[in-house]
């Protein structure tokens, strides 16, 4: 919520694509309440590769309806946008010097799609093959004119996996590529770390008097994949094998897994708690909101 914001361009001028991993309420991006906001100027966003969107009470804001989100989003529908300036009060999108219109649609004969009185949304304006549709539409470059690699999401600067706004998989050192070779480690999903550049990751903020946690790497022995990770998987434990330097340990026998007490009040939070063996400190559940989840037997396992 802003009452001063015009746009989110000066924010996030290069913004293309959004991974969507952590999620509120299933959606990715959220403008909610804005009353000073007139356009979200996201002009470089073209990919959003988990959750919806959701644009609701924002009395000044323009350029929402000139959107085709599901172009930009995987998650085709589930997007919610009310309660913003009515189209028939906004400018329109932008016109070339005949008069006619600049900005192509989705489809041949659609109506056209901008993000604001200037910029017209970035599309794909030829057939570009060999990518899956679960990791992220083709990119282009070019005015959309012309393929990037199809390691590339979000654009490029020329058709080669070291021009690309950014990766598709990850990141190595880069260049983009499917996989990380087999010395590096998957860190986050996105980029190929050493062994100490996982050890060396900030960690993550926690709440006062709760131990911090650390990154360490495991090898899954099923998939044979080297992963930097905060949280040991199931059947492994964290050992520290030297000075402030962890790894994940498969267990010889049920894991062992201690868990600071707290107070629960969602049902994330209460997932962060699954295969916990003990607690340390005392536990409250107290799951509020009307959260629509249902929990099953599923949600935790203490």
């Amino acid at each position: 919520r802003n009452t001063g914001l015009r746009s989110l361009s000066h924010l996030f001028p290069n913004l293309s694509v959004i991974r969507g991993r952590n999620l509120l309420h299933n959606y990715a991006l959220v403008v909610y309440e804005n009353l000073g906001i007139q356009e979200l100027g996201l002009y470089n966003l073209t990919d959003i590769l988990r959750g919806s969107v959701l644009i609701m009470k924002n009395p000044t804001l323009c350029f929402v309806d000139t959107v085709d989100w599901d172009l930009i989003s995987q998650s085709k529908g589930g997007h919610y946008i009310k309660d913003n300036r009515h189209p028939n009060e906004c400018p329109m999108c932008p016109l070339n010097s005949t008069g006619g219109e600049m900005c192509s649609g989705g489809t041949p004969g659609s109506k056209p799609l901008c993000v604001s009185a200037t910029q017209c949304q970035k599309i794909c304006k030829v057939d570009c093959p060999g990518v899956e549709l679960q990791q992220g539409r083709p990119a282009c470059y070019n005015e959309g004119r012309s393929c990037c690699n199809q390691e590339c999401i979000g654009g490029c600067t020329a058709n080669n996996s070291s021009h690309c706004t950014a990766c598709r998989h990850f990141d190595y050192y880069g260049i983009c590529v499917e996989k990380c070779p087999g010395h590096l480690f998957n860190y986050l999903d996105r980029r190929c770390v050493s062994n100490d550049e996982c050890q060396a990751q900030p960690p993550p903020l926690t709440p006062y008097e709760t131990p911090p946690k650390h990154w360490k790497f495991v090898r899954n022995e099923l998939t044979l994949i080297n992963v930097c990770v905060l949280d040991c998987p199931k059947d492994y434990e964290e050992k520290e094998v030297a000075l402030n330097r962890f790894e994940c340990h498969r267990c010889v026998g049920p894991c062992e897994r201690t868990c600071e007490g707290g107070n629960i009040e969602s049902i994330q939070k209460l997932q962060s708690y699954r295969d916990c063996t003990h607690i340390k400190g005392s536990l409250e559940i107290q799951i509020q909101n009307g959260d629509s989840i249902i929990c099953s037997t599923k949600c935790i396992n203490l």
